[in-house]
């Protein structure tokens, strides 16, 4: 690389940060693995510049002090304050480099200094992010522009960290819209070549991308979700497409992309449904914290389409975690009692490790230690295959050779995980959060479909498909009963049907909604379906003592307000009728609702 600067090469690419933003300066150098400097100078501004060794970034300087190294040293807690001023004074007498001014005192290590300084370099390029468009920038290549600046040391920051913490903190919501709408109508999923643990990602955002693994989606679909707010989520599935750790699916029926743009926030659409994944989903560590901001609504997402064609050539494995029950045992108790004593205990055997081997993690399955080295683990399974292996099951129990395959099967899979360092640590991570058997990871796969059908089941019934609205809520509440918003919605399906319109269906759903909200006391959707079927019931003080607490549990919730106002105007007015005694009537059909509680996710 050329150092000196009357070596500097005519710029190999140049443009403005309006059209090719920092992010995918950063990916492309990545991509390619280029040497060289990239200059950006804002217009009678400030300037910087990156240098790039083997496409990630190694230095960068700054016209602005962005963070000096004695801060970063003292923020991670490698000097004091006393120490800090110290060293200042004595920089400003020797004109030395901070650092190896601490370093030489013994103050800090070799490694204490490589850290803070990739700190302080992932602190100038969060800055760079922050670069007006009509920023230009020029790249230099194979030239090293900052070669006198700084000290020898170099460093490197992986690219894609840096690049979620841009798309969050700053994102170009202009590329953002332009990169969605490419893949509008075409489902993602998450590519077989993906990094996903070289993000950062927080847990909630792990929990989408789990989602995103279970089954292809597209980008309206993830942004309906209720796991991260509908902002994010396209933020999040931008950062995925533009450093390709999602593979595009192609459908048989496409319909024309419509123009994405930024959705704002609810505060109050975390979903309960996905706590379980989110718990289970592995946390590899944080970035820096998005700021507050807003913006337009995005468009509804689409109904239900038909299963996609994969546009892939490499079959999906089946996943691991999906429970395959053994068959029922062939032969008769006599045939049983005339089996040897040995050959009956080995039978007994096989069925008794295939009827607990889900609820047991890989160590535990080829029972080694957790410090178990590689040669290790194939020793024990090698042990293990010669006595589980289906094919030497002996004759006379033939009958159990499901089981006994299926006990091998995981054993396999145990084997495959733990002598493979990168599957065996995202394992570990796995075990840590509590759901490392196949039985949890066969829980986390059912709330997952669960919460899947739920949101189509809203969706539908935005849409007043309530056949299908109601199909896709009874699916979630079987595969998760506990969720108190899949019972009350089926509750409410079941009341907006013509035949249960009558006084006497009426005060059914409504003790279905009272066991939902057993299930929980601040399920704002029981409550203000519960006040609407008090409302047809011509119970209207039971009414609004609902619609009271869904409007305090969701200040947004605009049916419930308006329900709530309307009551109070008409009781000013004395025309409140008091409750009626005895029977009360029917009130007619009550149509799905189009605002608040049911559109609050999905504005146009």
């Amino acid at each position: 690389m050329s150092l000196r600067d009357s070596d500097r090469p005519g710029p190999s690419a140049q443009g403005k940060l309006s059209k090719t933003p920092v992010v995918n300066l950063l990916l492309y150098a990545y991509d390619r693995k280029l040497n060289g400097t990239i200059e950006l100078r804002v217009p009678e501004g400030e300037s910087a510049s990156i240098l790039f060794i083997d496409g990630q970034p190694a230095k960068v300087r700054t016209t602005e002090p962005v963070m000096y190294l004695g801060r970063v040293l003292l923020e991670l807690g490698f000097i004091g304050e006393e120490q800090l001023n110290k060293s200042l004074l004595d920089m400003s007498q020797t004109r030395r480099l901070h650092g190896m001014i601490l370093r030489d005192a013994g103050a800090i290590t070799d490694e204490q200094l490589l850290a803070a300084l990739n700190r302080q370099l992932e602190h100038k390029l969060y800055y760079i992010f922050t670069l007006p468009p009509e920023t230009d920038f020029a790249y230099f290549d194979s030239f090293d522009a900052l070669h006198s600046y700084g000290g020898d040391e170099i460093v490197s920051a992986d690219p894609y960290p840096l690049v979620w913490a841009a798309v969050r903190g700053s994102p170009p919501w202009e590329h953002v819209s332009a990169a969605l709408t490419r893949v509008a109508t075409t489902p993602l999923r998450i590519s077989r070549k993906a990094e996903i643990e070289r993000f950062g990602f927080k847990r909630e955002e792990l929990a989408l991308i789990e989602l995103l693994r279970a089954r292809p989606m597209k980008v309206s679909e993830l942004t309906a979700t209720e796991i991260l707010k509908p902002r994010d989520a396209q933020l999040l599935a931008y950062c995925l497409v533009i450093t390709k750790q999602v593979s595009v699916i192609q459908e048989r029926d496409s319909m024309p992309a419509p123009r994405l743009s930024p959705v704002p926030h609810d505060p109050n659409a975390v979903s309960n449904a996905l706590s379980f994944a989110m718990r289970a989903a592995q946390a590899r560590g944080s970035g820096p914290p998005l700021p507050p901001g807003s913006a337009p609504p995005s468009p509804s997402p689409p109904p239900p389409t038909p299963p996609p064609t994969i546009h892939d050539s490499t079959p999906s494995p089946q996943p691991a975690f999906i429970k395959t029950p053994s068959p029922p045992p062939g032969m008769t108790a006599a045939q049983i009692a005339e089996l040897d004593p040995e050959m009956r205990k080995r039978r007994d055997d096989i069925l008794e490790r295939a009827k607990y081997i889900d609820r047991e993690d890989y160590f535990q399955m080829l029972d080694v230690d957790r410090k178990a080295t590689v040669d290790d683990v194939k020793t024990a399974f090698f042990k293990l295959a010669k006595l589980w292996h289906p094919d030497r099951l002996a004759a006379p129990i033939a009958d159990v050779r499901d089981a006994c395959s299926r006990v091998f099967s995981r054993m396999g899979e145990a084997h495959a995980t733990l002598t493979d360092p990168k599957k065996r640590e995202n394992y570990m991570k796995l075990i840590s959060e509590g759901g490392a058997t196949p039985e949890a990871q066969a829980t986390i796969a059912n709330v997952i479909e669960a919460a899947t059908n739920f949101q189509k089941a809203e969706v539908l019934l935005k849409r007043n498909d309530l056949v299908q609205a109601e199909a896709m809520a009874r699916k979630a509440h079987e595969a998760d009963p506990d969720q108190p918003d899949y019972a009350a919605m089926v509750a409410w399906l079941e009341a907006l049907k013509p035949e249960n319109q009558t006084p006497e269906r009426t005060h059914a759903s409504i003790k279905m909604l009272d066991r939902a909200i057993k299930l929980s006391n601040r399920c704002e959707r029981a409550y203000f379906y519960r006040g609407m079927l008090h409302k047809r019931d011509g119970n209207p003080h039971a009414a609004v003592k609902d619609f009271r607490k869904a409007a305090e549990l969701n200040p947004r919730n605009i049916d419930a307000v308006r329900e709530v106002r309307l009551h109070e105007m008409r009781s000013q007015k004395g025309s409140l009728p008091p409750p009626p005694a005895g029977r009360r009537g029917s009130s007619p059909p009550v149509p799905p609702a189009k605002t608040g509680i049911f559109g609050k996710l999905f504005k146009k």
